[in-house]
């Protein structure tokens, strides 16, 4: 076999499993900003530990706590979104860590709040019976502010 086709499929490999990995991270956001929970929760494996750092200070165990929490803090809100931006991903075989920056952007109308967030998670991933999810996400706050979001909002969320 010819050498490249060798280092070409490791390269393949490693390409794939970063996908995968980034597929994770992307699939989270995506299934907060639109409340599905279920989608949410198949990001993480069951033994999960979710932390924030300060102001937020909190930290969760277990997929169902994670995903209990994450839900009551946003169906309070009018809307949440999360975008994620400038992931960085390392694989090593059934094992990951990612550094992703995050903004988030929301509105509260019964307490006239709004959350505008930039942050970091700081994730472990493991690949277990052929499925990448997280072990560990971490968020550390760049920056925060609680002041109202004006505008006007479009779609309905459950």
């Amino acid at each position: 076999m010819d050498p490249r086709e060798r280092q070409w499929g490791k390269a393949d490999k490693e390409l794939a499993d970063r996908l995968e990995v980034r597929d994770v991270i992307e699939r989270y956001s995506d299934a907060v900003t639109h409340r599905l929970w279920a989608d949410a929760a198949a990001t993480f494996h069951e033994d999960a530990v979710w932390k924030a750092g300060a102001p937020i200070s909190i930290e969760l165990k277990t997929r169902d706590g994670i995903i209990a929490s994450l839900k009551a803090g946003i169906c309070r809100m009018d809307f949440l979104a999360q975008m994620t931006h400038s992931v960085t991903i390392t694989v090593d075989g059934d094992k990951a860590t990612a550094r992703t920056i995050v903004h988030e952007l929301g509105r509260n109308s019964s307490q006239k709040s709004g959350v505008c967030l930039i942050g970091a998670y700081h994730d472990t991933l493991s690949r277990r019976a052929g499925r990448w999810a997280f072990d560990r996400r971490e968020f550390v706050v760049i920056f925060s502010d609680t002041a109202w979001v004006a505008g006007a909002t479009g779609a309905n969320l459950p």
